[in-house]
């Protein structure tokens, strides 16, 4: 049997969300579409969010969102897939997943893709 590997480069940040840095208990828990949005903000070019949702992973709780596709100067032009986790904590920023392709992953793909990165666990 043939497998195809899908490859991809998971990147964790040391910079803390901006969330953290206003030091409000009310904003706290930042989620990934917003991380998203904050980066994009006053940018030509602005992923677009396919979806995003509650995400529980291994030992903690936070949101993901996927994007495979940019808005910039009125047009919408296709990209690699990108995970996009945020954890619902203050001790810890978020994290993606770029999948290394142009290819189309499927939706097959794309779950176990989500169940491996639930498998992320971090400690303080």
């Amino acid at each position: 049997m043939n497998k195809a590997f899908i490859y991809g480069t998971l990147n964790f940040s040391c910079m803390i969300s901006a969330h953290t840095l206003n030091n409000n208990p009310e904003t706290d828990e930042k989620t990934a579409a917003e991380e998203i949005e904050r980066e994009d903000a006053d940018g030509r070019y602005a992923r677009i969010i396919s979806w995003s949702s509650d995400f529980l992973g291994h030992g903690w709780k936070g949101t993901i969102a996927h994007t495979n596709s940019i808005l910039g100067d009125g047009i919408s032009t296709p990209t690699h897939d990108l995970f996009y986790i945020c954890p619902r904590t203050m001790a810890s920023s978020c994290f993606s997943l770029e999948i290394d392709t142009h290819k189309k992953i499927t939706e097959d793909d794309k779950n176990k893709i989500i169940h491996l990165l639930s498998n992320v666990s971090f400690s303080l």
